[in-house]
């Protein structure tokens, strides 16, 4: 009786021990983390800047600041945060960051307001709003054929506009004409200028294999050949002879796509999904221009800036402004041309269109003005108007 006294009390205080150990443990792994970086996990993709540690604060604020500063910085936080977002993610389905909605069978959509509001056809242009658009638009048209430039202007379908149905239940359009669907029609009845708007032309496909990432808010390789197959159309018009690559030449390759939506999510180690991209063979490649930016945008060099060499035989220079949707299309436009240079995310300061296509002359640039100016720019930010002149 007395061995098995003594054996429990053992059993018990061995068990205090432990738990004490365990309790020290989690109170002091945070502190040794920070001292010496013992989380293995990378920092997750924010697209923010973390607090910094109070410096010269008046002493009132200090605690508020420094509160501030060690919620981003506390110990192990990157482990804790892939943690919660994978338990909120795969096994709740739900989306742990608020611009990011979780759609059916796991896709992720962007959530940002104004998209929302558009697609629920909540968000509308007043007839002002799209009066300055039809100015902007023709304005520009006008301007650049004064110079024997041509212009075309084109929107990138949101995800959403060609997968609604993998959007979430609770996000339902109500009755009532998108933001896109109201600048059409405005043009069409107030002005002869047609915007190029793919998104029938990728409907028509889909049948064809996905043509938007699943976890990335933009188009695949495959959609965007198509919208580039139908944009190419609309340069004919503009420039004869121009026709598109038909899908049969392209290479394909298999990789693994790291979603723009899945590291938001903080998902980027386990957010792949397959990809296949479509490479043009190397007589229809063109040729990327090394350490040539052109000076388009001195003080804003996170404007990045392409430029290409077209396959022999070509001929005509252009000149494109993009966004993130527009690297997709590059390669394919500018194998159609003897140069073609790419400015993505250019500033919005009044003015700058009318400067960079002056400045495509430059001999670092196009070295000539070009034969036509592309513009393109993705469907949920209609909402910024572009003012002209």
């Amino acid at each position: 009786m007395a061995t098995g006294q003594k054996t429990e009390k053992t059993v018990r205080q061995a068990g205090r021990i432990a738990g004490t150990a365990i309790f020290l443990l989690f109170l002091l792994a945070p502190t040794a983390d920070r001292i010496f970086g013992l989380d293995p996990s990378p920092a997750p993709v924010e697209k923010r800047g973390l607090e910094q540690l109070p410096g010269q604060v008046h002493i009132s604020r200090f605690p508020q600041a420094f509160a501030a500063w060690l919620r981003d910085h506390f110990g192990f936080r990157n482990s804790l945060i892939r943690l919660h977002n994978r338990i909120k993610v795969r096994w709740l389905e739900t989306s742990t960051v608020p611009t990011i909605a979780m759609g059916r069978e796991k896709w992720l959509f962007l959530r940002q307001e104004q998209q929302v509001q558009d697609y629920r056809r909540r968000a509308r242009l007043t007839e002002e709003e799209l009066e300055r658009w039809r100015r902007a638009l023709v304005g520009r048209r006008e301007w650049l054929a004064a110079r024997g430039i041509r212009y075309l202007f084109t929107v990138s379908p949101d995800k959403a506009s060609i997968y609604p149905e993998m959007m979430p239940d609770w996000l339902r359009p109500a009755q009532g004409p998108s933001r896109i669907e109201q600048l059409m029609a405005w043009l069409e009845e107030k002005s002869d200028f047609r915007l190029h708007y793919p998104r029938e032309a990728l409907l028509a496909r889909k049948g064809e294999g996905l043509l938007y990432f699943r976890t990335d808010s933009h188009w695949n390789h495959l959609g965007a050949y198509h919208a580039y197959r139908d944009l190419m159309q609309r340069v004919a018009r503009l420039l004869p002879g121009k026709a598109p690559h038909p899908l049969e030449i392209y290479l394909p390759r298999e990789s693994r796509h790291r979603g723009d939506l899945a590291l938001g999510l903080g998902l980027e180690n386990i957010g792949r999904e397959p990809s296949r991209t479509l490479v043009l063979p190397e007589a229809c490649r063109p040729g990327l221009r090394e350490g040539c930016e052109p000076p388009f945008s001195p003080r804003r060099p996170q404007a990045a800036v392409t430029l290409t060499d077209g396959p022999p035989g070509t001929k005509h220079r252009l000149l494109v402004f993009h966004d993130s949707f527009g690297e997709y299309l590059i390669l394919n436009l500018a194998s159609h041309f003897a140069v073609a240079s790419f400015a993505g995310n250019p500033p919005k300061d009044p003015g700058w269109f009318r400067r960079y296509v002056d400045l495509a002359e430059h001999p670092k640039a196009l070295g000539a003005k070009p034969d036509l100016v592309i513009e393109q720019r993705v469907e949920r930010n209609l909402h910024d108007i572009p003012d002209w002149p």
